[in-house]
């Protein structure tokens, strides 16, 4: 019944809607965004997408071996120079294999 608010937002500004129906606008501190200090940050992330995430800042491109790699649940912080430490966190916390493929990538299979 109600009409509806229209909150303009700018390039950065996040808007919160309360259960009640009020806005609350505020501006993300950009200088503070992980990918401007060289970080990924994944948040209970499909492995496929957070391998997609690291191919794109890195030449040497990972890929799954085994599609049903492509559920695993991925939280956490990584460089996104450092594909090497995430394929590690891999390994110690999922049982996930590392291989370096004829083109300088990474594949990734279950042990």
């Amino acid at each position: 019944g109600a009409a509806a608010a229209v909150e303009r937002l700018q390039p950065g500004d996040r808007v919160s809607i309360a259960g009640d129906g009020r806005l609350t606008r505020s501006v993300a501190d950009m200088e503070e965004a992980p990918w401007r200090s060289g970080r990924l940050v994944f948040d209970d992330q499909s492995l496929a997408d957070a391998v997609a995430e690291f191919n794109r800042y890195s030449t040497a491109q990972m890929r799954l071996a085994d599609p049903s790699l492509a559920r695993i649940r991925v939280s956490g912080t990584f460089r996104s120079d450092d594909p090497s430490g995430f394929v590690e966190a891999l390994q110690l916390l999922h049982g996930v294999s590392s291989s370096d493929d004829a083109q300088g990538g990474v594949v990734l299979s279950r042990q």
